[in-house]
């Protein structure tokens, strides 16, 4: 199982992996995903790109080639990273890292390598920034849409990893994750480090709570903190009430039935379109 250091404990919101229904989405338009740019070896688990580029390699320095699927970073941008070196050194003026992926995106495409891609702009404000977004197909998700991976304000329900409960360290960190109060947070933060159960019964059996905030206490656990037994590492996010926006770049010497094919599969996840 991944596990998941301090720091990224604090940042767990900046990642929001792909929900499985849009991947499958994705591959029936395009039938198969050649490259996921922006990826990790557990968003990969959803995807199943033939190839992914982590952080770590740095994608936006590397060509993009065939089908490409898109859902990119989302973080503050800071003084030194590589989204702003890629825009300063191709004259791009643009602090938004989503909307610099996209960037990247648009010049593979329009240079031939790659053929057809769909994009996933986390929400409508990446329109405004990006004009040239409005010439090519897309989807407003919306609260109408019958997809369960999309929320009843209209919003996709993004995966993140949970982090590990023997990386909570700080009462802070429990309190941010559970919603507990700060002596509960304390009692939790003494059985973890106590280290001699291996479950989440056997934790919740060093807390001195009553029986039913112990069964209120299992449910959060289980929800939003994995355990050495735990299997699934990916959960649903808590997500704002934004709408997401899916941009999908056809092939241009099959545009037609390719957009046509994009408009039926992605129906299910809001309103489809073309605003050109």
């Amino acid at each position: 199982m991944m596990q998941t250091t301090n720091a990224d404990i604090i940042s767990l919101k900046e990642e929001h992996y792909t929900p499985y229904e849009l991947a499958e989405a994705a591959y029936e338009v395009m039938e198969f995903i050649d490259l996921d740019p922006a990826s990790c070896v557990e968003a990969n688990k959803v995807i199943h790109a033939y190839k992914f580029f982590t952080k770590e390699d740095n994608g936006l320095s590397k060509e993009w080639h065939g089908r490409v699927f898109l859902n990119p970073p989302g973080r503050k941008l800071r003084k030194g990273d590589l989204e702003l070196e890629w825009a300063e050194e191709h004259d791009i003026e643009c602090r938004s890292c989503s909307s610099i992926w996209w960037k990247k995106l648009l010049m593979e495409y329009e240079a031939g390598r790659v053929r057809q891609a769909i994009y996933i702009a986390f929400n409508p404000k990446q329109l405004a920034i990006n004009q040239e977004m409005f010439q090519y197909p897309m989807c407003f998700t919306t609260s109408k849409a019958t997809s369960s991976c999309v929320n009843n304000q209209g919003r996709i329900k993004f995966l993140s990893i949970k982090p590990n409960i023997k990386d909570l360290v700080t009462i802070e960190q429990i309190q941010k994750i559970l919603g507990v109060k700060d002596v509960i947070a304390a009692e939790i933060l003494d059985a973890i480090e106590d280290d001699s159960w291996d479950t989440v019964d056997g934790l919740l059996s060093r807390l001195s709570l009553d029986d039913k905030k112990k069964k209120t206490l299992r449910t959060k656990f289980i929800k939003k903190v994995a355990f050495p037994d735990d299997l699934e590492v990916l959960i649903e996010q808590e997500e704002p009430t934004q709408q997401n926006v899916i941009v999908y770049l056809p092939p241009k010497d099959d545009y037609r039935w390719h957009v046509i094919r994009f408009k039926t599969v992605f129906r299910k996840f809001g309103m489809t379109g073309e605003l050109h």
